[in-house]
């Protein structure tokens, strides 16, 4: 009888444990993989803003010929990068004159709940360019 009643014990608690597991992981949002570029001359100065050489709103990126969603934030653009091979291309329009490749490539940190993709390499025109602080520096 004590040996039966342990095991149901034993299992109440595993079903707790595993329920508590998947109610922790519904509450998360996983992320979406991002990468954060700026475009920056020489000397380090912006190249994107309102009166600067490229104007936020004529930059946008391109995957598989569909256009991506694309945000700025003083002079950081960001967008949401696909998911699938280790390595994707994209082109990257800085105006109707300038047109650009973009090679990302990510890793995966495995997650408790779900995985988070991270770019570590990014390629403009065959260059891999500088990162500081998760922004991905272009220069022109």
């Amino acid at each position: 009888m004590f040996k039966h009643l342990s095991l149901f014990f034993i299992a109440a608690i595993v079903i707790v444990a595993c329920s508590e597991k998947e109610n922790k992981c519904d509450l998360i949002t996983p992320t979406i993989p991002v990468v954060d570029f700026t475009i920056v001359d020489q000397q380090g100065h912006t190249l994107i803003g309102d009166s600067n050489v490229y104007h936020p709103d004529s930059i946008f990126v391109l995957y598989n010929n569909r256009p991506l969603s694309i945000t700025n934030s003083d002079s950081v653009m960001r967008f949401n990068f696909e998911i699938g091979e280790t390595s994707e291309s994209y082109l990257l329009v800085l105006n109707n004159t300038e047109l650009d490749t973009l090679n990302i490539t990510y890793y995966t940190e495995q997650g408790e709940c779900f995985n988070t993709y991270i770019a570590n390499v990014f390629s403009l025109n065959g260059i891999p360019q500088n990162k500081i602080n998760n922004t991905f520096i272009i220069r022109k």
